[in-house]
């Protein structure tokens, strides 16, 4: 979640220049960070259904697979198998979400309140 957060962080305080700019055409405060929080939870989102899909992509393929361990006690050998379970991958889906969009509207705020000069000047 850290990683996701100082990303999205990073990702809409470079744009500073960007929040000037819809600025001095007219965007309001709220317009702008609404848009940059949206813009994050819809990367969070995809990425939280691409995620899901290779896993289970994955964890289908390794477990078809019929790979089989020895744990060292049991005399037989075990197959190896990767549970699905949807609800985790949802739950991690919807709380990346959801930190991206509290990441989203931090810088988004901070810059949405400079002077329009001052947001466009800004590196």
């Amino acid at each position: 979640m850290m990683a996701v957060f100082n990303s999205i962080l990073k990702s809409v305080t470079e744009r500073t220049r960007e929040i000037g700019m819809l600025r001095s055409i007219g965007f309001r405060r709220k317009e702008i960070v609404l848009l940059f929080a949206l813009e994050a939870c819809y990367l969070a989102a995809l990425a939280g259904l691409v995620g899901t899909v290779l896993s289970a992509a994955l964890s289908l393929g390794l477990t078809s697979l019929g790979i089989k361990y020895n744990i060292g006690i049991i005399s037989q050998d075990i197959p190896l198998r990767i549970a699905l379970v949807p609800g985790e991958y949802a739950l991690a889906a919807l709380l990346l979400a959801a930190v991206s969009f509290v990441a989203g509207i931090l810088p988004a705020l901070k810059a949405a309140r400079l002077a329009i000069p001052e947001a466009l000047a800004s590196n």
